[in-house]
């Protein structure tokens, strides 16, 4: 018998909950999900840990047991009763009942009490990226996150330069994501229509220092990204020469000179090289 599923259609039914796809209700009920989690992270004493979306506080009573602090930020207020009653058995554990994208990280440091903090979370799927671009991109930002996503945007973050997309570069630029196990639709009540996956992203700071070595700033490094992948099917200089207004001979002398070949497309360059570009580009 699946004690996690018995569980989660108890306190279902006990609380007269309606969890929704549209929320991203998907509450975890494999076991040897959850452990991995929390193996794999490693979580334990000394740890401040953020748990977005804790639901049923199933990861919540996990990670209670072995950080030194949690703070799980929930927007469901019809969870907040099966929430109260955890906060009852674990003085280390605050409920936040608040939208997780209308909270400065400053406010959740400030709450968490310290700085170095994680970031553990079955998250919403339909706010992933803004998720990610929050914790990645604005600070005070997280030492690592270890999250529960969808399979295929799981892959698109990890993809390799041929397949790298703009959301890859956007994760990879700021931390090294590693794909710890796949989890199937099966491991989640109610049952979603994708796989899952285990994601880790421990931060990184490796080309920020690029950025200073070559002279240029961070928007300036999205701009000739971004400019790179407006269109999906055009060759990178293509890109370049309409989104950023540029002369087209220049851009591919440009690119010539990196030692790229003429027909290259977005995905195809490292970060490294996108680096480099921008510094030729804007400079």
């Amino acid at each position: 018998m699946n004690q996690l599923l018995i569980e989660t259609k108890y306190l279902i039914k006990m609380h007269n909950l309606k969890p929704t796809h549209i929320a991203g209700q998907n509450f975890l009920i494999c076991e040897d999900v959850l452990e991995k989690i929390i193996k794999s992270s490693g979580v334990g004493k000394g740890d401040y840990v953020l748990e977005i979306g804790p639901g049923l506080g199933i990861l919540t009573k996990q990670l209670v047991t072995r950080a030194t602090k949690v703070l799980a930020v929930e927007y469901d207020q019809s969870v907040l009763p099966v929430l109260a009653t955890l906060q009852l058995e674990h003085d280390n554990l605050e409920i936040v009942n608040n939208d997780i994208l209308g909270i400065k990280n400053m406010d959740l440091v400030k709450q968490l009490g310290n700085d170095n903090y994680r970031v553990i979370a079955n998250i919403p799927y339909h706010i992933t990226s803004r998720i990610l671009r929050k914790f990645l991109s604005y600070e005070p930002k997280p030492r690592d996150l270890w999250l529960l996503v969808q399979k295929e945007v799981a892959e698109r973050i990890t993809a390799k330069p041929g397949n790298l997309s703009r959301l890859g570069i956007s994760v990879q630029f700021y931390g090294q994501p590693e794909i710890i196990d796949i989890v199937g639709k099966e491991c989640f009540h109610p049952q979603p229509k994708v796989d899952s996956a285990i994601l880790s992203i421990k931060l990184h700071h490796q080309y920020f220092d690029s950025l200073q070595q070559f002279k240029i700033t961070e928007k300036q490094f999205w701009s000739v990204v971004n400019g790179g992948f407006v269109g999906k099917r055009k060759t990178l200089i293509n890109n370049l020469t309409n989104s950023l207004h540029l002369d087209k001979e220049q851009v591919t002398e440009k690119i010539v000179r990196m030692k790229l070949n003429e027909n290259i497309r977005a995905q195809e360059l490292t970060i490294d090289e996108w680096i480099e570009l921008a510094s030729i580009l804007v400079l």
